[in-house]
């Protein structure tokens, strides 16, 4: 039953099918005020959320609501990812074969290892120690990280190489023994070395570099030690806001210059 008032006019009462007999109503004289009325509705006679019953929402549909919107803007802020080569776990450097190292401050930056399990590379199985300094996989860093008959050369290059102490042969493809250290070596000069090659006389290796002043051809600039190779990078900051991935920077990079090409 709903009653109508209509200012100036007799009171009407409009009764609607479906009222039961009995039922109270509600009447107002041309005097009274309506809000002295005491009519009531039942809930179930209103269109209610079946998901669970929110009163304030029904009954003030267009209200501000405040706490959805702090929670929604916390959501979104814990969602955005750190610049590329920060990080806040694993998962935020795993799309560029990278690991999260997490020291004291954070966010934490993506580098190439933090543990020797981050090493093992079906594609160069040899580089299987994490250098906790460098971050970056290499041959050795002590000698119990090479064979018996080798000895590691920890300071630069990070790599094995054969020992000729105690009278020991050197292998073919490293035949010179050098006495004052005991050690194996391929070269002593570039001219043991194909052409274009570098001889390192640190390890003893002919490759493409010894020192980065060998490196002239963009953008592989630097010299990679323990390689011998001419890599675009090796560690992020060469690679502006980039990151270093085995030598080739990803993302955002600062043009570099070589030696020569100043």
């Amino acid at each position: 039953m709903i009653v109508a008032v209509v200012s100036g006019c007799t009171t009407e009462t409009l009764d609607f099918d479906g009222n039961e007999a009995g039922a109270p109503s509600a009447e107002i004289g041309p005097n009274e005020d309506v809000t002295s009325v005491d009519a009531t509705l039942g809930l179930d006679a209103m269109s209610l959320p079946q998901d669970g019953l929110d009163a304030d929402r029904v009954l003030r549909p267009n209200r501000g609501d405040a706490s959805r919107d702090i929670t929604d803007a916390a959501t979104d802020a814990d969602s955005e990812s750190p610049p590329l080569g920060q990080c806040r776990s694993e998962a935020d450097c795993a799309h560029v074969g990278l690991h999260c190292l997490l020291a004291d401050a954070s966010p934490g930056v993506c580098v190439a290892c933090v543990r020797n399990a981050d090493c093992p590379d079906p594609t160069d199985p040899v580089l299987k120690i994490c250098d906790l300094t460098l971050n970056r996989c290499v041959q050795c860093d002590v000698a119990s990280d090479c064979k018996a008959s080798e000895v590691c050369l920890a300071d630069v290059t990070h790599t094995c190489i054969p020992s000729c102490a105690n009278m020991q042969m050197c292998p073919p493809g490293a035949s010179i023994c050098d006495t004052a250290r005991n050690v194996c070596l391929s070269c002593r000069n570039d001219g043991d070395c194909e052409v274009g090659q570098i001889c390192d006389l640190v390890s003893g290796r002919c490759g493409e570099c010894a020192t980065y002043t060998d490196c002239h051809r963009k953008p592989y600039v630097n010299c990679d030690q323990t390689t011998s190779r001419c890599v675009e990078c090796l560690r992020n900051s060469d690679c502006g806001r980039g990151v270093c991935v085995l030598g080739i920077c990803i993302g955002s990079g600062v043009p570099t210059v070589g030696k020569g090409d100043e």
